[in-house]
C-alpha cells in the first residue's frame, strides 16, 4: 500500500492585502484574488507570485477560477457586484456581468463554454447565473431556489461537479441540484448554525462545516456529525481527493483526513 505524502510551504505572495480565494489551472499556474482589488498570479507552482490586477476592474475580489494562463474571472463587490474576465493574463479586465446586491459568492467554469456562479438571493431568489459561451455573456438561470427567509452564502462554499451542484449557507442547511440547477433541494445540517464550506470528492462523499463538520455518504441528501478537526475557529474550507480531505479552520492551521471525517490530523500550522 502507497501512502501519499504531502509537504506544505508557505509562499510569498508579495502582496499584504488580504487575499480571498485561490484557483489553480495546472500545478504550475495558479491565481488568487482579494482586497484592494488584488489579483494575483503564478506560473512556477508558487515560488513567485507577479501582480496582475492590471485596469478595469474594481471592488474587492471575492472568488476566482482560473481557466487557463491568460485567462480567469473573478467576483467582487461591494455595491453592485460583478464578473470580470481577463484574456490577457491580467493585464486588461472587462466587466461581463453586473447586478446590484446579491454578492456573488463563487465562480466556476465546467467547460470551455459552460460556468456558473452563485450570489446571494435578491428579490426572493438565490442569484446563479450561467454563461454558455466561455463567459462572455452570463444570466440569471429561471430555475434558481426561492430564499427561505432571511439566507445568504459564503465566499467558496459552491461546487459543480458533472450534474450535481452544492452550496453552503448561514440557515443550517446546504442547497443541492442533482440536474445542473434545473431543480433544487436542501438538506439539514444539524450541528452546525452554518456551512461556510462545502466539497465532495464524488456524487456521493462530502463533507461541510462551519461550527462543527458534517459529512455526507448520499450526495447531500441527509448529513451527520463527525469530528470536527482542531479546537478553535470556525471551518473555512474544505477539499478533497480520492480518500483524502483537508479542512481549514480559523486558527491558522491546515488538517487532514484519510477516513472521511472520523479522525483528522494537523500537517501544516502557521
Amino acid at each position: 500500500l502507497n501512502i501519499c505524502q504531502y509537504f506544505w510551504t508557505t509562499q510569498n505572495s508579495g502582496t499584504s492585502n488580504l487575499l480571498n480565494s485561490v484557483s489553480t489551472f495546472s500545478d504550475s499556474i495558479g491565481w488568487a484574488g482579494g482586497e484592494g482589488p488584488t489579483v494575483i498570479r503564478t506560473t512556477n507552482g508558487g515560488t513567485n507570485w507577479t501582480n496582475v490586477t492590471g485596469s478595469g476592474i474594481s471592488g474587492s475580489v471575492k472568488n476566482i477560477f482560473a481557466k487557463s494562463s491568460t485567462e480567469a474571472f473573478c467576483t467582487t463587490s461591494p455595491d453592485t457586484t460583478f464578473i470580470f474576465r481577463t484574456t490577457n493574463g491580467g493585464l486588461n479586465w472587462s466587466i461581463v456581468y453586473s447586478q446590484e446586491d446579491g454578492l456573488l459568492n463563487a465562480i466556476q467554469m465546467v467547460s470551455s463554454t459552460d460556468g456558473y456562479a452563485l450570489g446571494n438571493p435578491v428579490g426572493g431568489k438565490w442569484t446563479i447565473v450561467k454563461t454558455t459561451n466561455g463567459g462572455a455573456n452570463w444570466a440569471r438561470m429561471a430555475t434558481e431556489p426561492t430564499e427561505v427567509g432571511f439566507e445568504s452564502g459564503w465566499k467558496n462554499s459552491f461546487q459543480v461537479s458533472g450534474s450535481n451542484m452544492w452550496f453552503g449557507t448561514n440557515s443550517t442547511k446546504v442547497y443541492r441540484s442533482t440536474n445542473s440547477g434545473v431543480t433544487w433541494t436542501s438538506a439539514a445540517t444539524t450541528g452546525s448554525a452554518i456551512s461556510s464550506a462545502v466539497h465532495f470528492n464524488n456524487s456521493n462523499d462530502g463533507l461541510t462545516g462551519g461550527t462543527a463538520m458534517l459529512k455526507s455518504t448520499n450526495g447531500g441528501v441527509s448529513y451527520s456529525t463527525v469530528t470536527t478537526p482542531g479546537i478553535s475557529g470556525g471551518i473555512t474550507g474544505i477539499e478533497g481527493n480520492g480518500t483524502d480531505w483537508w479542512a481549514l479552520r480559523s486558527d491558522s492551521s491546515v488538517y487532514r483526513s484519510t477516513n472521511h471525517g472520523t479522525n483528522w490530523s494537523t500537517v501544516f500550522s502557521q
